[in-house]
């Protein structure tokens, strides 16, 4: 169960690196848009966001496959969607003053090849730990390919979200000398498929982008299978 999950997280991790992004405004003026993706179900982003597409997805994807052969993970970009601070798609100069990210990405399987989103994860602190460190070191490892460190490693905990059960993963990382990134994984069974979900964010910018980020998950409804 669990390297399947560190397959696809180390991929999301990876596909967050391709470019930066966005424009300010004040938490309290945006709106939320409701979006169906599909083999997961809906979220709503934020209106300061866009889903990626047009010439800057096409860019984005040449640098994965960069990203692909230098890593040697083979990483998919099937089932994967990708919402960015607005302006990118067009490349307007103000999209380019911050970073932040949602990302959903399914992993279709087999009927009951995984558990249901009603079944918590139930860890021993023995368990927990041991997962954790196994995270955080293939994590380390392949983001190091790409000159990307792991600033702080926040761990894995079970939680809920919308009463629906996930791992979350969350660390900090920092691309050269760039601004540092917050990023959190949260990972779901669902009967025959697995997701991922990830929100990335500058921690500088965290003001803006995690409030906005809360209300998002929370919105998040999966399909049950």
């Amino acid at each position: 169960m669990f390297s399947k999950a560190k397959t696809k997280f180390d991929i999301l991790l990876l596909q967050m690196l391709l470019l930066f992004a966005s424009s300010f405004s004040n938490a309290s003026d945006i709106k939320f848009e409701r979006y169906s993706i599909p083999n997961l179900g809906k979220i709503s982003i934020p209106s300061n966001m866009e889903l990626q597409e047009g010439k800057y997805k096409e860019v984005s994807k040449d640098f994965f496959e960069i990203i692909n052969a230098e890593t040697d993970l083979g990483l998919s970009l099937d089932n994967r969607y990708v919402f960015q601070q607005k302006g990118l798609n067009s490349f307007n100069k103000n999209g380019f003053k911050t970073y932040a990210r949602i990302i959903t990405h399914t992993t279709l399987g087999d009927y009951s090849e995984y558990s249901s989103l009603r079944d918590p994860y139930i860890l021993t602190s023995f368990e927990r730990n041991q997962l954790s460190q196994q995270l955080h070191t293939q994590t380390t490892q392949s983001l190091a390919k790409i000159n990307i460190k792991i600033i702080h490693w926040y761990g894995i905990n079970p939680v809920k979200i919308n009463d629906q059960n996930a791992l979350e993963i969350s660390y900090l990382r920092q691309l050269g000398d760039n601004p540092y990134v917050a990023v959190r994984t949260y990972y779901f069974e669902n009967n025959d498929r697995e997701h991922l979900v990830t929100v990335s964010y500058r921690l500088r910018d965290e003001k803006v982008w995690k409030p906005l980020f809360i209300k998002s998950l929370k919105s998040l409804e999966i399909t049950k299978k």
